[in-house]
């Protein structure tokens, strides 16, 4: 228990023995800083006579005031410190004294004056300062002058602009412009907190940066100042002379030769030894570069349409750039043009719709067509297109458009233009022929057999040569070409009744005349001669049927009874019979009732039908042995036209052998036979 006491009273000793130390320590501290200092600064303030509100040009008095409180014995040396600004931006004044106050005048005071002021007192090591306080001084900021150097400069070299108003109280902020076109842009706003001017450095870009101006105002007020004088300076290419040529200038087609030169010249004010470098480009591409040395780059070739596009020269020297630039067309020259038409073998009818085009296989647009007619060539059309190809027409051609035509084709570049002529082509308008007339140089159609007529064709429209074609019937007599205009006379003589008819046809169309019948006023011997070895054949033919079917009598009785029965009625029943002609042979000739057989001539080409009948003259059924047989003869000419053919043409010849069919005629004996011929077209 006792020891536990001992040692609380230990910690209690220990813990006054601390405290005592802590006292004499603060004692000992306090003696020492009297003793060095001696002073106290309880208050330092600013204030203004008159008060916060001046005019510009009055005088204005700041006044610094401090509470400080010295030790007894001691002297000490006050300093004095006046600021402009909230951080010291700039020091009106700094004065010591032995009072505890001081004084600065500021005489004529101007609108920079504005702003907020505070002092800081100092006294041995012991500092203070003021609140600050904002003095307000109306009026305007002074113009400010500005200069520049140096005034010749050459473009991409840098110059200064000084700009300074003496007169006002720092802190100012300067402004500086450049004016171009009538109006000032800004260049830099440059602060100073200590004096009244500020620099600014700039690198003149074009040549027409030729005029500066400053402003200042008021770092803590919104007062500036007007525009300073413009000030001017002359501004000079580095290059007296860039160049940039393309040759040929009048343009370039494909396969000339195409010359790029990009030449420069330096400023005689450089005396700098750093050369300039000169690029042509194309495009984004470079193509040809000189640098340090030679004032020129060229470049020669061969133009193709690739070589088509922008191309520049650029000229750079130390910090400044320029480059001229142009625009490369490399055109394609138009190719020999071929002029075509739509009309077969360059033959047109008249009426028809002509069109020629005039076609290139290549060439650079636009192209420029010209359309001619004959020789040299009269100008018809011209029209300048996008294509490769343009057409001239003719909606309703005439005889008058026929002729020779051809075409030119041209393209340019600049002022430089290629030309190409086509061939020449012909162009023939015919006139279809128009019906044509036939009529006979007689007042009469009634002539004598064995009468020579003479017959004209004419067509009224036509183009020669024209063919006239005379028919009879439909066969062909004879043909006549006029290659002038007028009619076909044709010379006919007159053998048989028949009617007359002729074609016109040139190269395009075909037309048949109207048709001419000639009546014959009496019968001739000739007539009958002509007809003479035809009737003894059939008569004779007529003999030898008429014998040949009284033979088969019987058979042909019941053939025709049987067939009355089928028809129920007493009517006239045929046998028909088919003949071979020289060569020639009938195609039934096969089939069992082929009896009959007439040798002929081969020219005559001609099928004999032969048709043998039975009956009574009065149509009444009988048992007698009348007969009658019919023989036709048709003739096949193969040089019949029909483009002219009005109706078949049949030609026959017609024996009848029959009893008679009247009833008071004398009856002959048995197998005795009467012939009636006649002979028909």
């Amino acid at each position: 228990m006792l020891y536990r006491k001992n040692i609380s009273s230990f910690k209690r000793l220990k813990k006054m023995l601390r405290l005592v130390v802590l006292v004499l320590a603060q004692l000992l501290y306090g003696i020492g800083k009297t003793d060095s200092q001696g002073v106290t600064i309880n208050n330092v303030q600013i204030k203004f006579d008159p008060k916060d509100l001046a005019e510009a040009g009055s005088s204005i008095t700041l006044t610094c005031s401090a509470n400080i409180m010295v030790t007894s014995g001691l002297e000490s040396q006050i300093s004095y410190f006046f600021y402009k600004g909230l951080n010291k931006d700039f020091l009106l004044q700094n004065t010591t004294s032995a009072h505890q106050n001081s004084h600065v005048t500021i005489q004529p005071t101007r609108a920079s004056h504005t702003g907020y002021y505070f002092c800081v007192v100092e006294v041995g090591n012991e500092t203070a300062k003021s609140e600050p306080s904002y003095l307000t001084v109306t009026g305007e900021l002074q113009t400010p002058r500005l200069t520049i150097h140096p005034m010749e400069v050459i473009a991409g070299n840098r110059i200064e602009l000084h700009c300074d108003a003496t007169e006002e109280l720092p802190p100012l902020e300067f402004i500086f412009y450049k004016y171009k076109n009538g109006q000032y842009s800004r260049l830099r706003d440059i602060e100073k907190t200590n004096k009244s001017f500020a620099t600014h450095s700039l690198k003149v870009a074009e040549e027409t940066d030729l005029a500066y101006s400053c402003t200042t105002q008021g770092k803590d007020s919104k007062t500036s100042s007007n525009y300073s004088a413009l000030v001017n300076i002359t501004v000079q290419d580095p290059f007296s002379r860039h160049l940039f040529t393309i040759e040929p200038q009048c343009g370039i087609f494909e396969g000339d030769e195409m010359t790029i030169n990009c030449t420069v010249l330096m400023s005689s004010l450089i005396i700098s030894d750093i050369k300039p470098e000169l690029t042509i480009v194309k495009g984004t591409i470079p193509i040809k570069t000189e640098a340090h040395g030679p004032l020129e780059a060229k470049l020669s070739k061969n133009a193709t349409v690739n070589d088509t596009g922008v191309y520049r020269c650029n000229a750079r020297w130390d910090q400044t750039f320029e480059t001229i630039e142009q625009q490369v067309i490399v055109a394609v020259p138009v190719s020999k043009p071929i002029l075509k038409s739509a009309a077969s073998l360059g033959i047109v009818v008249q009426g028809d719709h002509l069109r020629l085009t005039c076609a290139v296989s290549r060439g650079s647009w636009p192209i420029t067509y010209k359309f001619f007619k004959g020789i040299p060539g009269k100008l018809l059309h011209q029209l300048t297109v996008n294509a490769t190809e343009a057409n001239y027409d003719i909606p309703s051609a005439n005889t008058t458009q026929s002729g020779k035509y051809a075409c030119h084709a041209s393209n340019s570049a600049s002022k430089r233009i290629r030309t190409e002529r086509s061939l020449y082509i012909n162009i023939t308008v015919k006139v279809p022929v128009s019906t044509p007339l036939l009529f006979p140089l007689l007042n009469s159609t009634k002539v004598n057999l064995g009468e020579t007529v003479t017959l004209h064709c004419i067509t009224s429209t036509g183009t020669l040569p024209i063919n006239y074609t005379l028919y009879r019937s439909h066969s062909r007599l004879t043909a006549i070409s006029t290659p002038k205009a007028g009619p076909a006379v044709f010379h006919v003589t007159i053998t048989e009744h028949s009617g007359y008819t002729c074609k016109a046809e040139n190269q395009i169309s075909s037309q048949c005349s109207n048709r001419i019948e000639f009546h014959i006023l009496s019968t001739t011997s000739f007539e009958w001669l002509y007809y003479t070895p035809i009737i003894l054949l059939l008569l004779l033919l007529g003999t030898l049927l008429a014998f040949y079917i009284k033979d088969k009598n019987q058979n042909s009785e019941r053939y025709i009874t049987q067939k009355q029965r089928n028809q129920g009625s007493v009517k006239e029943n045929t046998m028909i019979f088919y003949s071979k002609v020289s060569k020639m042979t009938h195609p039934r000739l096969s089939q069992t009732d082929s009896y009959a057989l007439i040798e002929g001539t081969y020219e005559e080409k001609d099928y004999v039908n032969i048709s043998a009948s039975k009956g009574t003259g009065n149509g009444s059924e009988s048992d007698g042995e009348e007969k009658y047989i019919n023989i036709s003869k048709q003739n096949y000419d193969t040089s019949v036209d029909s483009s002219c053919s009005n109706e078949d043409e049949v030609v026959y010849t017609q024996l009848n052998l029959a009893s008679p069919k009247n009833e008071n005629a004398s009856r002959q004996e048995e197998g005795t036979v009467y012939a009636t011929i006649n002979l028909n077209k």
